[in-house]
């Protein structure tokens, strides 16, 4: 739902998308049949989840970089080479610089400054794609409003689903999701109703 939430704000935010008046009701229903311009969430999720135990995939849950970021700074250098974990673990001090580099107040406050960088300057290079040149020339008509990076508060699409968006979503989750783990990890953390046994 938190994903919901994001890409309606993305699309709100980029001019390029021309739905800055665009309602979050007409959005759900957009979402809910995957034909958002990110396309179906759900095929995404379960195509990626298929190749999560593939040696150059590491399969994440924001919901727990969320709560240990620490920790999952150390995974991710991990899964990079044994080199980069041992350098993090032998100094403190670049691995705190990390984790703080990481945060979602440095993440904006790149973000805020690339994003106006980017679309505030033309194109000179060839090789960007057509698409993102689209992008870019509407964008410098009517630059957007806001940032590209929320707040990134866990659970912050509570406050925009109605119950019976919820419970449409919800059911979507256990029918694409169902035979992952991927739930569990969502009821801990309160995405999805705990089962009833």
């Amino acid at each position: 739902q938190d994903v919901l939430r994001f890409i309606f704000s993305h699309t709100r935010t980029l001019a390029g998308y021309e739905y800055e008046h665009g309602q979050f009701e007409d959005f759900f229903e957009i979402f809910m049949s995957g034909k958002n311009s990110f396309g179906d969430y759900f095929e995404h999720v379960t195509s990626w989840y298929a190749r999560s135990q593939d040696p150059n995939v590491l399969f994440l849950h924001y919901e727990e970089m969320k709560r240990d970021p620490r920790y999952y700074v150390l995974e991710i250098a991990k899964f990079m080479g044994n080199e980069y974990h041992a350098m993090l673990l032998e100094n403190e001090g670049i691995l705190e610089n990390v984790v703080e580099l990481s945060s979602i107040k440095r993440m904006k406050q790149y973000a805020d400054k690339n994003f106006k960088d980017f679309f505030g300057e033309p194109i000179t290079r060839e090789d960007v794609p057509e698409g993102l040149r689209n992008l870019h020339k509407a964008c410098q008509r009517r630059p957007g409003t806001g940032s590209p990076i929320r707040n990134g508060v866990v659970g912050g699409w509570k406050t925009f689903l109605t119950s019976e968006m919820n419970v449409r979503m919800e059911e979507k989750i256990l029918q694409k999701l169902s035979h992952t783990d991927i739930v569990d990890v969502w009821r801990r953390h309160g995405i999805v109703r705990p089962r009833v046994e």
